[in-house]
């Protein structure tokens, strides 16, 4: 029904045929970058995640000493071992790193954020609105150990704590 009237108006009106052309090809477009790019970070997550940045260099640096002429790979000799052994200690390396990874952070780390935003993209509504501040530091005073200091990076937020539950007092700004 809606489709049917849209039609209708955009019979009617010529002007109003390439505006909503216009807008729908910049939604389509919209959809497109966000799937693109998050599909990049995605990509980039793995790659960090996994360590295969070192063979991925090592492949670049292979790579060049072949268009160079240094390197063959048709013929066995000691370049091409050491080349070999190379390429295993970078694939050594990237064990070693998915390994620190997984004890880090989880897999899910991988595509943390993916799906939300490109539901937000298709849904065109984007997700705005103020990152939460953190504090610094929290800490006990050492002059009196009662007071409850949360350190910002513009200002100090200080609470009672009477070790029951935390009173605000004040807040002091940084100079």
């Amino acid at each position: 029904m809606i489709l049917k009237k849209i039609g209708e108006y955009m019979a009617s009106n010529k002007s109003g045929n390439k505006v909503f052309i216009a807008i729908l090809l910049l939604g389509v477009l919209k959809v497109v970058y966000t799937v693109i790019k998050e599909t990049v970070k995605v990509l980039a997550r793995v790659i960090v995640y996994f360590g295969l940045y070192v063979p991925f260099f090592y492949f670049i640096v292979g790579s060049i000493f072949v268009a160079m002429g240094y390197f063959r790979f048709d013929v066995i000799d000691i370049d091409s071992i050491l080349f070999y052994v190379g390429l295993s200690m970078c694939m050594l390396c990237a064990v070693v790193i998915s390994i620190r990874s997984s004890s880090r952070n989880h897999i899910s780390y991988v595509v943390k954020g993916t799906s939300e935003n490109i539901r937000n993209a298709k849904n065109n509504i984007p997700k705005r609105g103020v990152a939460e501040e953190r504090a610094i530091s929290v800490y006990h005073s050492e002059i009196h150990p009662e007071l409850l200091i949360e350190e910002y990076a513009d200002r100090f937020v200080v609470y009672l704590d009477d070790g029951v539950d935390l009173k605000f007092l004040r807040v002091e700004e940084k100079k």
